[in-house]
Formats: structure tokens, C-alpha cells, sequence
């Protein structure tokens, strides 16, 4: 009987898996050739974006960027060098202004 249902779940994933692949065929038909990305493709196609904290290496600091198309997975994963970044100086406040009296 367990043989059974572990065969069951594994047609289940496969038929999941191509639902998955024609669907997101689909929604990539009705996208080639996009050349901006707006907000709206971007929540159509992506379902999130994971970036990984700076790690500090030889070269400097790097940080890993995973972005999980929706239908489709991840598909490999960047990583990219980053600078360390300064606080903002803070800006100075101007001096109150006092009524004159006439």
C-alpha cells in the first residue's frame, strides 16, 4: 500500500510540474519582446526576489540575488558585487527664522 501512494504522489508531481510548464509558457507567449519592465510584468512574472546578505570576500563585498518566476522556478541566481555604502551626512537644519517686531 505505501508503494502505492508514493507512486501516486509522484504522477501528481508530474502532472503539477507540466500544468506548471504550460502555464508559464502561456504567460510568456503574451510577454516576448517586453523592453521595459514595469510594475505590472513584473508582478505578473515574478512570484518573489530573495537577496542574500553582503558577504565580504578578497574582492570586496558580494551579495546573491535568487528570483522565483511564477510557473517556472527559479532559474539560476546572480551574484553581484556591492560597495559598502556611507551613512548620509546629516543635513543642517536652518536657523528659526524670529518674528521682527515693527
Amino acid at each position: 500500500m505505501g508503494q502505492i501512494a508514493t507512486f501516486e504522489d509522484a504522477l501528481q508531481e508530474v502532472k503539477d510540474s507540466q500544468s506548471n510548464a504550460v502555464q508559464w509558457a502561456e504567460l510568456m507567449a503574451g510577454h516576448v519582446g517586453i523592453t521595459e519592465l514595469t510594475a505590472e510584468n513584473l508582478n505578473l512574472l515574478v512570484e518573489r526576489i530573495e537577496v542574500s546578505d553582503r558577504t565580504e570576500t578578497g574582492d570586496g563585498m558580494q551579495q546573491t540575488v535568487k528570483i522565483c518566476y511564477r510557473f517556472g522556478g527559479y532559474i539560476g541566481e546572480q551574484t553581484v558585487k556591492t560597495k559598502v555604502l556611507r551613512k548620509p551626512r546629516k543635513k543642517r537644519e536652518c536657523p528659526r527664522k524670529t518674528a521682527v517686531a515693527k
